[in-house]
């Protein structure tokens, strides 16, 4: 008689409940057999048919949303967790039929269930380096507040994370920048960390390509985005952009590096000058890039010496 495991979440997050399964319950993955779904009552004649010395199985299906009520009948047919035979439901809600049994804590089913990637703060950092320690990844701090800040969807953050594996060491922040941001979005946001760090010819380096490459309004949004809490870190400081804004971690430590490097005074004039870059090509009467590469001459200008 087998015992019954089921995995609940979106598609993207099975692979990670099955290696949690695997780990509490002592199996490999690499012991695991996937099969098709049929009906709960195949199933379960299937983990039935071992011989009377066969090994343990572990048998993984992949249901989605496509998956019928468990049938009251069969569940006298489910053990414990010692049972010889493993059945792993993979599905996107708890099966009709067994919610009572779930939660009335029954030996017969164990359930893993996901949660929804975090927006903000520690938990959502705590989430991603959890994740990635699933998939033998080693992200350095800096990598993993990258890592946070760059990728907004959890399918694109776990794919991101299984490429990142195949490095097969502590992987630093320019590993990230490298493999997983493309070349135009590397550029910009090595330009806006440029800016940040008060680096003159690397900055003006950076806005010649993106004048080359980019559309405007992507970067006047991100500089917006990463000045504006520039300015607020300087005026404020940390603890009160944090608890206002709950800006992404790598965003914040660069903003608080810029905080450090230019004037509140001069952040707020390059902050009032990208606004007005803005207003002015949304009314049809900006000067494209030229206006906004005054803001930065500008901004470069105004550097703490």
């Amino acid at each position: 008689m087998p015992h019954l495991v089921v995995l609940v979440g979106e598609p993207s997050s099975w692979r990670g409940l099955l290696h949690a399964a695997s780990k509490k319950m002592g199996f490999s993955t690499a012991d695991v057999i996937r099969r098709n779904y049929e009906g709960w009552a195949e199933i379960l004649a299937d983990s039935a048919s071992g011989g009377l010395f066969a090994e343990r199985s572990f048998t993984l299906v992949e249901v989605g949303k496509d998956l019928s009520p468990f049938p009251e009948a069969l569940l006298p047919m489910l053990e414990g967790p010692e049972a010889p035979a493993v059945i792993m439901i993979a599905a996107e809600q708890v099966p009709k039929g067994l919610e009572e049994l779930v939660s009335s804590g029954s030996r017969k089913v164990s359930m893993y269930l996901d949660q929804p990637i975090p927006r903000f703060g520690a938990e959502r950092l705590r989430w991603i380096s959890d994740r990635a320690r699933m998939d033998g990844v080693l992200l350095s701090r800096d990598a993993l507040a990258f890592v946070s800040e760059s990728f907004e969807d959890r399918e694109e953050i776990c794919g991101e994370l299984r490429k990142l594996a195949l490095l097969r060491r502590e992987v630093s922040i320019e590993d990230v920048a490298e493999l997983c941001v493309g070349d135009g979005e590397r550029r910009l946001v090595s330009f806006l960390d440029d800016l940040c760090l008060g680096k003159p010819s690397q900055a003006i380096e950076g806005l010649e390509f993106l004048k080359r490459r980019d559309d405007l309004f992507p970067v006047i949004t991100a500089l917006h985005n990463r000045f504006r809490l520039a300015f607020y870190a300087a005026r404020f400081g940390e603890r009160w952009v944090q608890g206002a804004f709950y800006p992404r971690p790598y965003a914040l430590k660069m903003a608080v590096k810029a905080s450090q490097v230019y004037a509140k005074g001069v952040l707020a004039r390059f902050l009032r000058d990208v606004i007005e870059v803005n207003l002015m090509e949304k009314m049809g009467l900006g000067s494209g890039w030229a206006r906004l590469d005054l803001a930065v001459f500008s901004l470069l200008a105004g550097m703490r010496r």
